[in-house]
């Protein structure tokens, strides 16, 4: 059967996808929330895309155009091939015109970033920032065997200085930067003028293997939805 008749993208709450984003997506954690989506197969909930104000502040102004972030995709395992494209696709076709949608994929987690890649989204490169400096990827700490994100040790020992998480016990971790993707929504000027806004150039597509992460968790969508 055709993807486009076995299933359906509408807007849902954003606390539609709380059991999605904090048990489901390999974050395990929330993140600001400003347009959410589900991906539905037979009235079911098979699939959550949010996007969200950035948590890096440079992202957030680009002059007159609004910047979002595609902050989570997370959707069931065993869907039919070419459905991850579709909803994300569709998403986008969702949002008002003009945007700017920037998305990342970790290296960490095996990640090169080919749904953007099949979305025709445009890749800005890895590590790159808008002043020409490099990021260096370090967002996270480890303790007991467990990483933490930087923002979770700061709220958890009461600051960000990677001197006091050291003190505390925190391992730094030096991890690889991500890949970073954009796509514009406009017409051809909009567009033209968001990739100036933006500081960056079009790179070639990343290429490697992918590793999928355990996404077995199955949220209980139907108490809520009807």
């Amino acid at each position: 059967m055709p993807i486009k008749r076995e299933y359906y993208i509408k807007p849902i709450l954003a606390q539609e996808c709380t059991e999605w984003l904090l048990y489901k997506h390999y974050a395990h954690r929330l993140c600001p929330i400003s347009f959410s989506f589900g991906l539905f197969r037979k009235e079911v909930l098979v699939g959550c895309c949010v996007f969200g104000r950035s948590a890096n502040r440079n992202n957030n102004s680009s002059g007159e155009f609004q910047i979002m972030e595609l902050n989570r995709l997370v959707v069931n395992d065993g869907l039919e091939r070419n459905v991850l494209s579709f909803f994300v696709a569709s998403c986008l076709k969702k949002l008002p015109p003009p945007m700017i949608i920037l998305s990342y994929a970790d290296p960490e987690m095996g990640h090169h970033g080919y749904i953007y890649q099949a979305t025709n989204w445009i890749y800005l490169g890895q590590g790159q920032r808008r002043d020409g400096g490099w990021d260096s990827g370090v967002t996270q700490f480890e303790k007991d065997g467990k990483r933490y994100h930087a923002k979770t040790v700061s709220g958890l020992i009461g600051g960000a200085s990677a001197s006091l998480a050291t003190r505390m016990g925190y391992k730094r971790l030096f991890l690889p930067p991500k890949h970073k993707y954009c796509y514009l929504i406009g017409n051809k000027q909009q567009k033209k003028e968001m990739m100036c806004a933006l500081g960056y150039k079009s790179m070639p597509y990343p290429k490697g293997d992918n590793k999928r992460y355990d996404a077995s968790y199955s949220p209980p969508t139907q108490q809520l939805l009807f």
